[in-house]
């Protein structure tokens, strides 16, 4: 073994490097955060706590995995996802921003799912594991203004993410966003969502607008469904006798999205059928915001999951 260095925030902690290509960061009588080396470009944080298991990727500022003590894997994950930092990983929750959709001559859902964030906090208690990680540059190629990105992630037999987006800038910013939550399903066809009934929405496949949600919506592709509904959703999952409870907080909209098989086969970064193995329901404000000078607006959800 052998000591490293490693800083959060302000902080440089003194780690031990372990076997299987994995450094202790934190550790109290609760658990342990461990940083995963994937390869030379890509590592992730392995939270083990009494209460649950996770992943987090800073690359992104992605949490991969989440699991309680008695539940499946609540978040999927493609297998075939690229881990090294050439494109997003496919699967967990990535965070679409400063843009939702497609951007002339940009890349789909902005650049924070391709930027490597930083560990600014971690504590480690008897309920949660704590963590703050952050996005802030004064400069960035694709986007003008000075800006800074915080999410505070808690992860326990509960699940909460909060991002809170600061313009730095003496003018307004404009934004719109995502958390693009893959959830793991038994099969798309048994996830139900019935908190989508009686919301008006757009059909972005048949380019319809302000249709109704007259009968119950489930998650099989294809299908990419922008619902006008700012209330809490819960996923019910038949084959799994389980349900999903997503509490979002300032944000507008639900998407619902699954790629279908045809898109799916497509995708070099989806696994054969994995596209039968999630739902992606995610808070979103899809419509440009305008965040004013110096302003702020956090987002987040709250994931809670339970026995039918």
């Amino acid at each position: 073994m052998m000591s490293v260095n490693y800083k959060i925030g302000m902080k440089t902690m003194v780690v031990q490097l372990v076997t299987e290509g994995k450094e202790l960061i934190s550790e109290s009588e609760y658990g342990t955060v461990r940083q995963q080396f994937v390869n030379d470009q890509l590592t992730y944080l392995t939270i083990s706590h009494r209460l649950c298991e996770a992943k987090l990727s800073l690359f992104g500022g992605q949490v991969l995995s989440w699991q309680p003590n008695g539940q499946q894997e609540v978040f999927w994950l493609s297998r075939k996802s690229a881990f090294d930092q050439s494109r997003p990983i496919r699967g967990g929750i990535p965070i679409c921003w400063p843009w939702f959709g497609l951007l002339v001559n940009e890349s789909s859902h902005g650049f924070a799912r391709n930027s490597v964030w930083q560990l600014s906090d971690l504590k480690i208690g008897p309920d949660a594991v704590n963590i703050i990680i952050t996005l802030d540059t004064t400069e960035h190629p694709k986007w003008k203004g000075n800006f800074r990105l915080t999410q505070t992630l808690s992860f326990s037999d509960v699940f909460t993410q909060s991002m809170m987006m600061e313009n730095l800038s003496a003018q307004p910013l404009n934004l719109s966003f995502a958390l693009h939550s893959y959830f793991k399903v038994s099969h798309p066809e048994n996830a139900t969502i019935p908190a989508l009934v009686g919301s008006s929405f757009e059909n972005k496949i048949a380019g319809t607008k302000q249709i109704k949600q007259l009968e119950p919506v489930n998650g099989l592709g294809p299908i990419d469904n922008i619902y006008y509904n700012s209330k809490s959703a819960t996923i019910i999952d038949k084959g799994w006798d389980r349900a999903i409870e997503i509490n979002k907080s300032n944000a507008s909209q639900w998407v619902l999205w699954n790629p279908g098989s045809i898109t799916a086969s497509s995708m070099d970064d989806v696994h054969q059928h994995g596209e039968q193995e999630f739902v992606c329901l995610e808070a979103a404000n899809t419509q440009w915001l305008s965040l004013e000078a110096n302003g702020a607006l956090t987002v987040g959800q709250e994931i809670k999951v339970y026995n039918l």
